[in-house]
């Protein structure tokens, strides 16, 4: 499964255009021993495909199985927008979900619907990642808003917002303040390797294997 943040922004964007709603997943806190670091996503379509993880299978049965019964789109519409789910709070629930060693995760859901300021939101996020800048997702935990904010000055056109506060308030992966959660991306590293020797080659397996572009 392709878990990077730029396959799965890439993904997302696919659905937008295609005319899916999508289901965004980001872990926001963890306590304890996780399977996956805060900033980490996942997304599936209206399909039921997913793309990206949250803990490496565990947690995405859960999701999967309320997403099948209705109840997270029934929570959605009850909140009116983005909401937390709090996993492996009991006992109970850690050995249900099988989190390691007390693991806790607060994940943020977000119904994402095919509107023309989403895909263009998502459009940017692409457009930034490819062009291996930095840039910043923004959402507004009450209504669901989306926008984009660049770390880099003019590093997309204008669908994107420079940020200095952004830029100068930390590197931490996500950021929530006043309702909004700001959630900084990385694009696919690339690895280039001199050479066409053994090493070279597993090496590159290896990178190949960590969603390196590997020239």
């Amino acid at each position: 499964m392709r878990s990077s943040q730029q396959h799965i922004i890439e993904s997302v964007n696919g659905w937008l255009v295609d005319g899916q709603p999508v289901w965004v997943c980001t872990i926001l806190k963890t306590w304890g021993s996780s399977p996956r670091p805060i900033g980490a996503m996942l997304a599936c379509n209206s399909a039921g495909e997913l793309v990206g993880s949250l803990s490496g299978g565990c947690i995405e049965e859960d999701f999967l199985e309320q997403l099948r019964d209705g109840s997270l789109k029934a929570r959605y519409d009850a909140e009116g927008g983005p909401f937390v789910i709090e996993y492996g709070v009991t006992e109970a629930e850690q050995a249900r979900l099988k989190l390691p060693c007390g693991g806790q995760l607060h994940v943020l859901l977000e119904y994402v619907e095919p509107s023309p300021e989403n895909r263009g939101v998502f459009a940017a996020l692409v457009q930034a990642l490819q062009s291996h800048s930095k840039v910043s997702r923004r959402v507004d935990l009450v209504t669901g808003a989306l926008s984009v904010y660049s770390l880099e000055a003019s590093s997309v056109a204008d669908e994107v917002e420079t940020a200095e506060a952004a830029s100068e308030s930390g590197t931490a992966p996500v950021e929530l303040d006043e309702g909004v959660m700001l959630h900084r991306l990385s694009p696919v590293y690339r690895l280039l390797l001199l050479g066409a020797g053994d090493v070279a080659r597993y090496v590159a397996e290896m990178a190949i294997a960590l969603e390196y572009e590997v020239t």
